[in-house]
């Protein structure tokens, strides 16, 4: 229901209070300046427009009123506290898709302690067979490399150069069956029967030969004696001189060296500072005897003073060395010791064999290496 407010009628002159606008540039009825002296004087009555006016101020006072609250919440009409609206909550935020994550795979399992087995005993090593026992009387593989294998040419002395090679012979029938000039010119090379010498193969041929005793001088390192036979020689003596005498025996003859033992040696080389040795081929039969030694073998620059060839056999010793000491008296009558060495063929104690064989046979006996010194 629409109620109408209205002032009450006043005459002009009454001091009832004017509802007027303020003056702003909007309001249509601001009156310029100089016609503000007539609103001092009195107005006639204006119903409608007080009614009107004062209808919108007291509604724009409720709206105020009703609108506002103070800072504690309090309605001022109704003499309340507005209740207190509570915000609504912010929406939680949707949870991030977690990232895609492969598994790992599950670790295998670890293997659990394998059950104690005892280990199967090892078979026991097969014995190695023993080896075979080494005879020390087998021979060698080859016979050594030497040098100056032909008759020395000459020697050159304080006198002049002397041709001093040769093979002497004595015996029943005595001489030279070969030397160098100096020999040729005093002492003629005679014919001996039963030896015979090879000026282009170096070699001295034995055929049943038998003779005192045998003298080779410097017919160098390649000379050999070729066995026919039965040769029997009191004694052999064989001569280096700082260039070469050996003597190799070859064929398949025998040759009996100093048998009854009568001189010191069967064999002796005095090689003399220079690279000679004894060597025997296969096939052959040396046997020989000493009062001192069968086999000497002196001053030689080899690894050893005999060599025979594997198949054959030593008989009476094994091939090695012997210390001796020699004793000389000066003029003076003072006395010197001189120790020496020498090659020969020793026994088990060391001292020199007096009685040896080499050949192909199988020994006799296994005492002193097949034989019995005499």
């Amino acid at each position: 229901m629409d109620r109408e407010y209205h002032t009450p009628e006043h005459e002009y002159g009454s001091c009832a209070p004017e509802f007027s606008m303020p003056p702003d540039e909007f309001n249509e009825e601001l009156r310029p300046p100089e016609k503000r002296e007539e609103e001092s004087k009195p107005r006639r009555k204006q119903p409608f427009r007080l009614k009107t006016t004062m209808v919108a101020a007291v509604a724009s006072a409720m709206i105020a009123v009703v609108a506002v609250n103070d800072s504690f919440g309090i309605d001022r009409l109704a003499g309340q506290a507005a209740p207190i609206v509570e915000p609504e909550p912010e929406p939680e935020p949707e949870p991030e898709p977690e990232p895609h994550v492969i598994p790992e795979p599950e670790p295998e399992p670890e293997p659990g302690p394998e059950p104690h087995v005892l280990p199967e005993p090892e078979p026991e090593p097969e014995p190695e067979p023993e080896p075979e026992p080494v005879d020390e009387r087998e021979g060698d593989d080859a016979f050594p490399a030497l040098p100056n294998l032909d008759p020395n040419p000459f020697f050159e002395w304080s006198d002049g150069n002397h041709d001093e090679k040769y093979i002497y012979i004595n015996g029943a029938e005595s001489g030279f069956i070969y030397g160098g000039a100096d020999i040729v010119e005093y002492n003629p090379i005679v014919n001996i029967a039963g030896a015979s010498y090879n000026s282009a193969t170096n070699t001295l041929t034995l055929t049943n030969f038998s003779c005192t005793w045998m003298e080779i001088n410097l017919m160098g390192n390649g000379f050999k004696i070729n066995l026919v036979g039965s040769s029997h020689i009191g004694r052999l003596s064989v001569w280096g001189f700082m260039y070469g005498g050996s003597v190799t025996f070859e064929g398949g003859g025998s040759l009996y060296l100093n048998e009854g033992g009568s001189q010191s040696a069967g064999l002796i080389l005095q090689a003399e500072n220079s690279m000679s040795c004894v060597m025997v081929n296969p096939g052959c039969r040396i046997e020989s005897w000493g009062s001192d030694a069968a086999l000497v073998v002196l001053d030689s620059t080899c690894e050893k003073g005999l060599y025979y060839l594997k198949g054959m056999h030593l008989e009476g010793g094994t091939a090695g060395a012997v210390t001796n000491e020699s004793t000389t008296t000066g003029a003076d009558g003072t006395e010197e010791t001189v120790t020496y060495t020498y090659f020969s063929v020793v026994e088990e104690d060391g001292t020199p064999s007096k009685h040896i064989i080499i050949s192909n046979a199988e020994p006799e006996n296994t005492e002193n290496g097949g034989i019995t010194n005499g």
